[in-house]
């Protein structure tokens, strides 16, 4: 299998955008606009290129049962109007560690602790107009020690066949970008 290059090969090109100000439009504890000053690799300037950054990163656990199921929720996102399955995940709190907020999530959300996590690496979901990075963790061994207590976000929390999960990702079932990134890499990297 053929693998992919680290880096973009393209001799002799000016690779990188350079910031000359930034200005805040708008904040919030959830998000900012700004409205960044670059200059291209060709020379040309956009003084009002629009960036919207993130005061906190996410995490998401994929949490695996031991007879091969995955555990999801069921949560309403009133952005798009749409009740989907979902992996647990929210912001990192402070100073707080991937794995930390995973664990915090994870209890929040489903009522399950972890004996065993795993991290498997970040990504930006939308980097050609944010900073956002996502984290992905896997969660296995895993006790039910209460009921979830996040009663604003979880409508219901279910145990599925990993073979199910894939069907529903197929048929477009399951449209969170978050969700389908983390899914796909734990089952890829198992």
């Amino acid at each position: 299998m053929p693998t992919l290059p680290l880096q973009a090969e393209i001799p002799s090109v000016k690779a990188h955008w350079q910031v000359h100000g930034r200005a805040r439009l708008y904040s919030s504890e959830w998000v900012n606009l700004e409205q960044w000053d670059v200059e291209l690799p060709d020379g040309s300037r956009i003084p009002d290129h629009h960036v919207v950054t993130y005061p906190r990163q996410a995490v998401g656990v994929v949490a695996f049962s031991q007879d091969g199921q995955v555990l999801l929720i069921k949560h309403y996102r009133f952005q798009t109007n749409v009740t989907n399955w979902e992996i647990p995940a929210g912001g990192l709190d402070g100073m707080e560690t991937a794995l930390s907020a995973a664990q915090r999530e994870l209890a929040e959300e489903t009522g399950y602790s972890a004996q065993e996590l795993s991290y498997l690496g970040y990504y930006h979901p939308s980097q050609g107009s944010s900073n956002q990075i996502f984290h992905v963790v896997v969660a296995k061994g895993l006790q039910q020690t209460g009921l979830p207590h996040d009663e604003n976000e979880t409508m219901d929390c279910r145990w599925f066949p990993i073979s199910q999960v894939k069907q529903a990702i197929l048929a477009q079932q399951m449209v969170d970008g978050f969700s389908l990134t983390a899914l796909l890499w734990a089952f890829l990297d198992s």
